[in-house]
Parts: structure tokens; C-alpha cells; sequence
């Protein structure tokens, strides 16, 4: 019986604000009638980004140096939830590298397991740390 499963990381970000990201421009309505205005501001956020590599693991959920430079998985696409919504789709680049930019607030990025890409692959062994070199996809039920 052939497995599927879907890879989920929940990723939580928590700097206060709200932003709207991906705009082409911002704007604002300003109204002149018969003295000035000076009351059109503009306050901006630092967006941040989240990601990072998508990888064929030797089994032991943790990336190694040969993995990072040998085993990334190229054209994977990655998915951002926020709320169960979805926000945006990414693939991973050459080297399994993949990221969105965010504003504050709790995310999900999911890896469809059905990809061509993944065919005959389950996910490794999730959350053995370090956290910066280990696997975060855990099967969804």
C-alpha cells in the first residue's frame, strides 16, 4: 500500500502590526478644499520571510552538509495557509531552497506528498532538532 502524506510546519510569528503584503503601490486619499492637508502619512512594517530547503534525507531527519549541498529537490511546490486560507504558492528553486515573505502572525506550509516530483517518497523522521537543520513535515490525519 503506497502512502501519501501531506508535510505541515506551522510557523508562528508574533513582532505586533498588521500589513498587507504583495500590494504594487499604497495609496491614500487626500482632500484640499480651501487650506492645506497635511494629515497624509504613511507607516510601514518590515515584512519578514519564512522557509527554507525541501531535501531527500538519508533517514535520520536531519540535514547534512552533503545533503544541503547535493540532495535539495528542485521545482516542489510549497504552499502558505494562514487561517486555513491559502496566501501564496512557491516552488523550490535549484537547490531546494524555497521562501514568502509574511507579515506578522501564524502561518502553515504544506507540501502536497502527490507531486511528480515526491512519487515514491514519505516524509522523514520530523522535529529531531537542531531546529535550524532538522525536518518539520508531519503527516497530516
Amino acid at each position: 500500500m503506497k502512502r501519501k502524506y501531506l508535510l505541515l510546519a506551522v510557523v508562528v510569528l508574533c513582532l505586533g502590526g498588521e500589513t498587507t503584503l504583495a500590494q504594487p503601490y499604497v495609496n491614500a486619499t487626500a482632500i484640499v478644499s480651501g487650506s492645506p492637508n497635511d494629515t497624509i502619512d504613511f507607516g510601514f512594517i518590515r515584512a519578514y520571510h519564512i522557509g527554507d530547503f525541501v531535501w531527500e534525507d538519508d533517514g535520520d531527519g536531519i540535514q547534512s552538509d552533503y545533503e544541503r549541498l547535493h540532495k535539495g529537490i528542485k521545482d516542489v511546490e510549497v504552499q502558505l495557509f494562514e487561517n486555513n486560507i491559502p496566501k501564496d504558492i512557491t516552488y523550490t528553486n535549484d537547490t531546494g531552497y524555497y521562501w514568502f515573505y509574511v507579515g506578522n502572525g501564524t502561518y502553515e506550509v504544506r507540501i502536497n506528498m502527490s507531486q511528480v516530483k515526491l512519487a515514491g517518497m514519505i516524509n522523514t523522521t520530523p522535529n529531531v532538532g537542531p531546529y535550524d537543520r532538522d525536518s518539520n513535515g508531519i503527516p497530516a490525519s
